[in-house]
């Protein structure tokens, strides 16, 4: 159940309220912004060269899950698109084009497969932004097979 609330207003009138637990107005659910680059507040992330908002909604559990709202703050307050994650994601622009990328971990497909927790396995996701949502990329997260001599 959730314990708080996040409400956003323009000119006093309500454009969006959400439910939650620990809302965190940017990127980055983590305090230390070393390991992160957190996206400041009106930059451009989606492609369209709008001013973005990233509001963190982090539900304070075992397993950490987040949530992301991704808002347009130009003259015209839209929102975007909310990605469910499990909170250690970070947004980059990987291809150099102006749309930010989520890197982050499934951290609970393989969580205690075959193993304790701490080496479960908890392979990279990349989603990117396209068609008015983010979605897998594929192409971003394809790797060469291992060698043999790896396997």
């Amino acid at each position: 159940m959730p314990n708080g609330c996040f409400e956003i207003l323009r000119s006093n009138i309500q454009v969006f309220f959400e439910k939650g637990d620990i809302f965190k107005v940017g990127s980055s659910i983590e305090d230390d912004q070393f390991y992160h680059n957190p996206v400041k507040i009106g930059q451009s992330i989606l492609g369209d060269k709008q001013p973005n908002l990233i509001v963190s909604d982090l539900d304070g559990g075992n397993n950490s899950l987040c949530d992301y709202y991704v808002f347009q703050i130009a003259d015209t307050f839209k929102f975007k698109a909310k990605i469910q994650d499990s909170g250690g994601g970070e947004f980059k622009d990987l291809r150099g084009d102006g749309v930010f990328d989520l890197i982050t971990y499934d951290e609970l497909t393989f969580d205690y497969w075959h193993c304790c927790g701490a080496d479960s396995q908890h392979p990279p996701v990349i989603l990117r932004y396209r068609n008015g949502r983010y979605l897998p990329d594929l192409e971003q997260m394809k790797k060469p097979a291992p060698s043999k001599q790896e396997l």
